[in-house]
């Protein structure tokens, strides 16, 4: 599908006279594709991220429309870089009816290759992904932005430091979902994010803040399984989580959009609340024992 889009960013080519393509990152979003470059305007041949976006249709009132929605969704990445853990976007152009933005590259390997056969998660493995996860999450939320493809190889776990880094936010593909009725307006015709396991909303094309907590939380049933099937999660055969763990996955991954956890704030409300009353359990029972035995 891309074939020619790969021929002309050949490793060596070099665009806008300043982003020289090294190789070839990703090609399988669907949505365009992913290189990592130099940046030439700067020292110590700095690596960056380019993203190149194909417009499926070239229609001038379309091509209005995209050139629209990439100006808004780049500025909404632009102001979700400021965070640690999500990657700065350095730049946005458009070219001949293509889009590119140009950002930050994050070295490391994402969370899927984590998840392996035989080193699952384990419940403080989980609460700690649940942590640092629904923390920028929170961060994203806060500006009303929701992400929309959440999922293992979208979290990548940074080498020098070992802090997970969301990247490849949903909004900018909403150039590709776009077509226009015969009265010039705009309309969304394809859902976004990870089809195999997307909640209903979102696969209807309404997604909501609580979309990106069922993703969160399928991720965690993928961390614990291996596999994000929910039914054999439901089951929780061999599965090493705590009643009290079990049941805050489980709201977040509930059907219905209305009962899930609403925003990562309150999700994450919801962990420190657990780990707070595991505490002071602990805490009593180790009283307890201490006065009985004393």
């Amino acid at each position: 599908m891309y074939s020619e889009l790969q021929k002309k960013l050949a490793d060596g080519y070099i665009l806008r006279e300043r982003y020289k393509i090294i190789r070839l990152l990703s090609d399988s979003t669907g949505f365009g594709i992913t290189y990592l470059a130099e940046d030439l305007d700067l020292p110590n041949n700095h690596k960056c991220v380019v993203k190149q976006l194909k417009l499926n249709n070239s229609k001038p009132e379309v091509v209005r429309i995209a050139t629209r929605l990439f100006k808004d969704e780049s500025n909404h990445l632009y102001r979700l870089g400021k965070h640690d853990q999500i990657p700065r976007l350095y730049a946005r152009f458009q070219e001949n009816n293509e889009f590119y933005l140009v950002q930050e590259y994050i070295k490391g390997k994402d969370l899927f290759s984590e998840i392996i056969p035989g080193r699952l998660w384990d419940e403080s493995e989980t609460i700690k992904y649940l942590k640092e996860i629904l923390e920028v999450l929170d961060f994203v939320h806060q500006k009303n932005i929701i992400h929309r493809d959440i999922k293992p190889d979208n979290i990548i776990r940074r080498d020098h430091d070992g802090k997970l880094v969301l990247i490849d936010f949903g909004a900018v593909k909403e150039i590709n979902t776009t077509t226009v009725d015969i009265q010039g307006q705009e309309r969304k015709t394809v859902c976004i994010g990870p089809l195999s396991y997307m909640p209903i909303e979102q696969h209807q094309g309404k997604p909501v803040l609580a979309s990106d907590i069922y993703l969160v939380g399928v991720t965690c049933i993928w961390g614990l399984t291996g596999t994000h099937c929910i039914d054999g999660w439901r089951n929780r055969n061999n599965i090493r989580v705590s009643h009290n763990l079990a049941t805050i996955i489980n709201k977040m991954i509930d059907d219905k959009w209305q009962n899930r956890y609403q925003n990562a704030h309150e999700a994450l409300t919801a962990i420190n609340q657990m780990n707070s009353d595991t505490h002071m359990t602990t805490i009593s029972e180790k009283f307890w024992n201490w006065f009985n035995n004393g």
